[in-house]
This record gives structure tokens, C-alpha cells and sequence, in this order.
């Protein structure tokens, strides 16, 4: 695999040709450039493959049993669910936030409305002149 540009790190790879299984590679109809298919079992292997060298590099991990092991390994996605649950939380704030200060802004035009006669005004004048244009 060869890094498009070795400055920049991104998430595509220019692959070579030689390294890709004639069976794993696609030609795009619209573009008439090859591309490879990434199926669910590459993805699985990946993630096992990244959890492996986490644990060979983590020096704590070579005192641990097996056993020990795997629940240090449950563990951790677990708290990957938790964490999943906080982020949804995060975003349910941010709609609640965006909500209140549309309702604020609103209630704002609401009480003053000479900006909502004077905005009126300028959609219906604007409206006439592109009907005049078209």
C-alpha cells in the first residue's frame, strides 16, 4: 500500500495492483476506475487485528491469564457502548438547545411586529420582482 501523499495523512490508500485478489476489485461504470470491495469479514478481521497488536504492545497484558484478558477485553467494549450512550445524549442536548433558541428568536419577532411587517414586505416585493424577471 502506498500513501497518496505523505504529508497530508488521509483515510484512502492508493493501492498497487499486484497486492489487490482479482476477485476483491470492482470497475465502476461511471468512472471507469477500479475500486475494491470491503465485505463484513474484512471489517471483523480489521478489529480483531487492531485489538491484537493493542494487547501484544500493552506490557500489563503479558502478566494476565486468558481469562483475565478476555474480561479486560469486555470490558472495553462496553465502555464503547457507554460512551455511544453519552455521545447520544450530547447530541439530544444539542437539538434541545437549537430548539429553545429558535422558539426564543420566535417569541422575539412575535412581540415586535413591525420586523415581521417589514420582512413580510420585502419577501412580497422580492417575489414580484423575480416574477417580472422570469
Amino acid at each position: 500500500m502506498v500513501n497518496s501523499n505523505p504529508d497530508d495523512p488521509s483515510w484512502w490508500v492508493w493501492v498497487t495492483n499486484d497486492t489487490v485478489p482479482n476477485k476483491r476489485e470492482e470497475q465502476c461504470k461511471l468512472d471507469d476506475e477500479n475500486y475494491i470491495v470491503i465485505t463484513e469479514e474484512d471489517i471483523v478481521e480489521g478489529i480483531a487485528v487492531f485489538m491484537a497488536r493493542i494487547v501484544v504492545n500493552n506490557p500489563k497484558s503479558k502478566s494476565l491469564t486468558p481469562e483475565q484478558l478476555q474480561t479486560t477485553i469486555s470490558r472495553a467494549f462496553a465502555n464503547m457502548h457507554r460512551t455511544n450512550t453519552i455521545r447520544k445524549l450530547w447530541v439530544a442536548g444539542k437539538v434541545i438547545y437549537t430548539i429553545a433558541s429558535c422558539g426564543l428568536t420566535l417569541y422575539g419577532l412575535y412581540t415586535q411586529r413591525h420586523i415581521i411587517k417589514a420582512a413580510t414586505k420585502v419577501v412580497v416585493k422580492s417575489g414580484k420582482v423575480i416574477v417580472k424577471a422570469l
